[in-house]
């Protein structure tokens, strides 16, 4: 009787124990799929003091960038911080880091999937013009994990159009590889504004715009620019169970060409190209 009175307080005592590993096990089961669901992948990178460091300290300058003298900007803020950014990329723990907090300040967007984001913002050194520039952080072929960078802007001032906000991205795939369709915007001053249609493809040598996947007013190409005046928005949009590209047609009215101002309105008329697998065509009512 002795020894099984002994045992008795042990055995409970051990139960006790076990059913509250249990109920502490259910605890962090929830409080982890909260967190999950409304905080995403910033719970598993709340460990990661390195790239929360890194992304305050972006922020940090950025806001420095954008409230110094415009010469401190120009000559000095402004490339710091797209030199800091493109070495914060290239780090990559921040592959699946989503930037919640810096995407407040800069446009940031991601592939559905993610193996193309691009971040982009106006550098406020063009006046009228807005100055915009951005990176790609991308995955290269068969190295799930890893990342590369690319500038997306260019020190040929007759290459392609580098000042764009990149706001929207789409996966598409074509009948060899995926395609990653881009919507931007910028302007040039003088009373005009840009949407451009361009599509990315990651390469084993990087990353390129230059396929040319469209055809437009007759001609292929590797990008479309729909410029128009600021008075009038650029409708653009992407329909994604079509397939399809709509946008306004634009034409410069005769009465504008007869005064020698050479800016594009809509017509009313809306442009629809489709894909086929290579292209993106006419699509024809």
């Amino acid at each position: 009787m002795g020894i099984k009175g002994n045992h008795q307080p042990t055995d409970f005592l051990k139960r006790k124990r076990e059913i509250g590993t249990v109920l502490k096990l259910i605890f962090v089961t929830i409080m982890v799929s909260v967190f999950s669901h409304f905080g995403g992948p910033s719970l598993m990178f709340a460990g990661a003091k390195g790239v929360l460091e890194m992304e305050a300290s972006l922020i940090s300058d950025y806001k420095t960038m954008t409230t110094a003298d415009y010469w401190d900007r120009f000559d000095l803020l402004a490339p710091a911080f797209k030199t800091k950014l493109k070495t914060v990329l290239s780090d990559k723990r921040t592959h699946a880091y989503p930037f919640d907090r810096l995407r407040k300040h800069i446009t940031v967007v991601t592939s559905a999937d993610r193996k193309l984001r691009i971040f982009s913002w106006d550098e406020k050194t063009g006046g009228t013009a807005h100055q915009m520039t951005g990176i790609a952080q991308f995955t290269p072929p068969g190295l799930s994990g890893d990342v590369r960078v690319a500038d997306l802007e260019y020190e040929d001032e007759n290459g392609p159009i580098d000042d764009v906000i990149y706001y929207e991205i789409h996966d598409i795939q074509s009948n060899s590889h995926p395609y990653y369709l881009t919507f931007g915007w910028g302007t040039f001053g003088g009373g005009a504004h840009f949407k451009m249609i361009r599509a990315f493809r990651i390469t084993d040598h990087g990353l390129t715009f230059k396929d040319p996947i469209f055809k437009y007013k007759g001609k292929i190409c590797s990008e479309i620019i729909l410029q128009a005046s600021r008075a009038d928005p650029i409708y653009l949009q992407y329909i994604a169970e079509r397939q399809t590209i709509e946008f306004d047609e634009l034409r410069i009215p005769q009465s504008y060409k007869s005064i020698g101002r050479n800016i594009a309105r809509p017509t009313g008329v809306k442009v629809r190209l489709k894909f086929d697998g290579e292209l993106f065509k006419a699509l024809r009512p």
